[in-house]
C-alpha cells in the first residue's frame, strides 16, 4: 500500500497499523513524493492519500495516478467536505473511496475489506 500523508505522526500511525495487519506499506510525505513513489514502487493494492498536502493536493494525486492506472484503488482520507462529484474530472471515480477524518483505523480496515482486489 502507498500512504501519502504530510503529517509525520499520522503517516507513522498508518504505517504501524497497516503493517500490523500484514500489509506492505510505502509512505510518502507530500503529493509529489507520492507520485514519485507510485512511479518507482508500483504496483500497489491500494493508495491512501490525504487531501491537503504540499506540492500536490489529494485531488491532483488521484488524477495523476488514475491517468497512469485507471483501475487503481484509492482512498481519499480527508477532514474536508469533498464529494464524489468533485472527482468527476478523474478517469475512474468508481475506484476512489472517501474516508472522512477523524476515523478509527478499524473503519479503514473495514473499507479495505470491501475492495474486491485486496487481500483481507
Amino acid at each position: 500500500m502507498l500512504v501519502i500523508e504530510d503529517e509525520n505522526v499520522f503517516a507513522d500511525l498508518y504505517r504501524i497499523y497497516l503493517e500490523s495487519k500484514g500489509h506492505r506499506v510505502v509512505v510518502a510525505l507530500d503529493g509529489q513524493q507520492g507520485i514519485d513513489s507510485y512511479l518507482n514502487d508500483a504496483p500497489f493494492d491500494l493508495v491512501i492519500t490525504d487531501y491537503r498536502m504540499p506540492k500536490k493536493n489529494g485531488l491532483q494525486v488521484i488524477k495523476e495516478i488514475l491517468s497512469m492506472n485507471r483501475d487503481q484503488e484509492i482512498v481519499l482520507a480527508t477532514a474536508y467536505n469533498i464529494e464524489k462529484e468533485q472527482l468527476a474530472n478523474t478517469s475512474n471515480t468508481s475506484n476512489v473511496k472517501i474516508l472522512k477524518k477523524p476515523f478509527d483505523f478499524e473503519d479503514l480496515e473495514e473499507l479495505i475489506k470491501t475492495l474486491d482486489k485486496l487481500p483481507a
